[in-house]
């Protein structure tokens, strides 16, 4: 595993300066390229990673997990660096600690995608590199947004999962004695105890129990835990969902959201989103980019469950429920994160595309390609204050 971990850091290093350099990092004094990521719900994370969750109402839309990981790694690095704790100094050290914490995470997940999908498919490593790192979302690794934290725990329950169930063998994962196996469960309910705190969209993990994995009902403890923590903060158990009405995410649920993407999607065809403009951006945001992303999604739990791969295509199918259950597909591009990988592995292992070798090859260059000049597009647009997923 130290192979993988070395590979990781030279390969998100040189992925940190590739992203650096296109969003005006040698242009700009190093202070300000770091702060300029500090955008929309990063400012909520914190505040809570500052003044605690709650200390703000509209943090409570927020699992207060991630802030508080994010709040007590910067007490040490201000209390090693010998400061004395000052708002200023604080948040000095606050915009370094949470990119540097963003992409740990980011290399950690990509690590055990990489390690996972060598030993099941035999995808060269240096392709499934390219694959991890052109995951379109990935620049929200140099913000304090916790979709990073996810996706490591993402990765490291699905890996945990895989390797205490029949299915090891087929993953090309080694063998565990007793004890590693029962150290291995209690790990898997940790992880999943957790997932709810640091991400709503973390109770989909309770969707294994259809499939009998008793470590699922650590998800439903988890997430009654959360509704009875917000209950006993805020007198309303469900003053989450509430507050997410401030962010522009109205209740309706997925068929009212599809309605709402496929209206927006619309505008390009009636000439509202012309060509351009910010209305054009608008349209792209949240009618071509839900929609695809919503595609991609449910095009890989069908291919998954065709490879009898149940843990991951249950998980995926209730990520796709939780996250697109709202009258308006605000941020489920950037949910989605975890699935845009696994989607490009898809097109590689898939039998039906492996011949001939070069059209595969020409095909998965083009995807990559485009999934980096979406990261880019973004982490621009996410830089310069615009809403970015």
């Amino acid at each position: 595993m130290r192979r993988y971990a070395f590979e990781a850091f030279i390969v998100h290093l040189l992925w940190s300066l590739f992203l650096f350099s296109f969003t005006d990092g040698f242009t700009l004094p190093f202070t300000v390229w770091l702060e300029r990521f500090f955008q929309w719900d990063a400012k909520w994370y914190g505040s809570m990673a500052l003044d605690g969750h709650g200390f703000m109402p509209h943090t409570y839309v927020f699992p207060p997990a991630h802030g508080w990981i994010l709040g007590r790694l910067t007490d040490v690095a201000v209390f090693l660096a010998g400061f004395v704790q000052t708002k200023p100094i604080w948040s000095e050290y606050f915009f370094r600690i949470a990119p540097i914490f963003g992409i740990s995470c980011f290399a950690t997940g990509n690590t055990i995608l990489v390690w996972l999908i060598e030993r099941r498919w035999q995808i060269a490593r240096p392709r499934l590199w390219m694959i991890a790192i052109s995951n379109p979302v990935g620049y929200f690794a140099f913000t304090a947004y916790s979709d990073m934290l996810f996706f490591a725990l993402f990765m490291a329950t699905v890996a945990l999962a895989l390797w205490t169930s029949p299915r090891r063998e087929i993953w090309g994962l080694p063998p565990l004695s007793i004890q590693g196996e029962r150290l291995a469960r209690i790990n898997l309910v940790l992880l999943i105890a957790l997932a709810p705190w640091v991400r709503l969209t973390g109770g989909a993990f309770a969707a294994w129990i259809f499939l009998k994995r008793k470590e699922a009902l650590a998800a439903v403890i988890s997430v009654a835990g959360f509704i009875g923590y917000n209950w006993f903060k805020t007198g309303d158990p469900f003053f989450f969902l509430l507050g997410q009405q401030a962010f522009m995410m109205p209740d309706g649920g997925l068929l009212k959201g599809l309605e709402t993407s496929l209206r927006i999607l619309g505008a390009f065809f009636d000439g509202t989103a012309y060509l351009g403009g910010e209305l054009f951006l608008y349209a792209f945001n949240f009618g071509i980019l839900t929609l695809t992303a919503l595609g991609l999604s449910i095009g890989l739990v069908g291919w998954l469950w065709r490879q009898k791969e149940y843990e991951l295509a249950c998980l995926i199918f209730a990520i796709v429920l939780v996250s697109h259950n709202q009258a308006f597909w605000r941020s489920t591009v950037r949910y989605a994160l975890p699935m845009y990988s696994l989607f490009l592995c898809m097109l590689w292992a898939n039998p039906a595309l492996n011949r001939p070798t070069l059209i595969r090859q020409i095909t998965s260059g083009i995807f990559i390609a485009l999934a980096l000049t979406i990261q880019v597009f973004y982490a621009r647009l996410f830089h310069a204050g615009a809403w970015a997923f």
